[in-house]
């Protein structure tokens, strides 16, 4: 694999070829809803806090498989990739998509009207930044061991942090979703410097604004019916 080199955006108007997935394993933090196309050709572990939608959602899909997993507890994700790899055809991880992730009310933004605040509970920092942390530490760890076991040809491995236009536009109110978005594509630039070296290939996806489970209804019709959704999604998609 050659060292990094920017070469500018992506065209994504082709078809996407995913044979090149074919037989490989991927693990998808925060996965309940993310997992396509992998579990069409990938063996996939979900991973995810929701147990009861996690089982579910893989009972339904084919070469997938459900660990529980809060993403701020080492020992739980130590757990998951041990999993993984034994799921895993050739007892190897291939693709690693860090998605999980939350957004909220900001503790540190938030007003309170005591004269004796409670500390921050950086919930968001904790599961958006330091859970990612966790989850770059066992891939690499996972990639290195691979890639300096394997015989010709070589197979690369793709980590994938899962990043927000937050990561480029400030935001009002949201310091530690900005904050933590940011960092993860500070992650990303830094670590594409080294990855290649192992046969990994680093990528950030900063998508606008999506409706999904997470968002309330409401804010889902105010974001839709107003110019800056528009030119965020214009943005990103265009």
């Amino acid at each position: 694999m050659e060292p990094y080199k920017d070469t500018g955006p992506l065209d994504c108007n082709g078809e996407i070829d995913t044979t090149s997935i074919q037989g490989k394993t991927a693990i998808i933090t925060g996965g309940r809803s993310q997992i396509t196309p992998f579990h069409v050709l990938a063996f996939v572990i979900i991973a995810d806090i929701n147990e009861a939608g996690g089982v579910e959602l893989a009972s339904k899909l084919q070469r997938t498989k459900f660990v529980k997993c809060n993403v701020t507890q080492w020992s739980d994700q130590l757990k998951m990739f041990k999993e993984a790899i034994e799921f895993s055809l050739k007892k190897r991880v291939d693709i690693v998509v860090a998605n999980a992730g939350i957004s909220g009310v900001d503790s540190v933004f938030a007003f309170e009207d005591q004269e004796e605040l409670e500390e921050p509970a950086l919930k968001i920092v904790n599961i958006n930044l330091i859970g990612v942390f966790y989850t770059i530490k066992l891939a690499l760890h996972c990639f290195r061991r691979q890639h300096a076991a394997q015989l010709q040809p070589m197979q690369d491995t793709l980590l994938v942090l899962q990043g927000s236009m937050g990561g480029y536009l400030e935001a009002a109110a949201t310091l530690e979703y900005c904050a933590s978005k940011f960092a993860l594509r500070g992650l990303m630039r830094c670590l594409r410097r080294t990855s290649w070296m192992h046969g990994t290939r680093v990528n950030y996806i900063a998508p606008g604004f999506i409706k999904t489970n997470l968002m309330i209804d409401e804010v889902a019709h105010t974001l839709a019916s107003s110019e800056i959704f528009l030119f965020i999604h214009h943005l990103h998609f265009q």
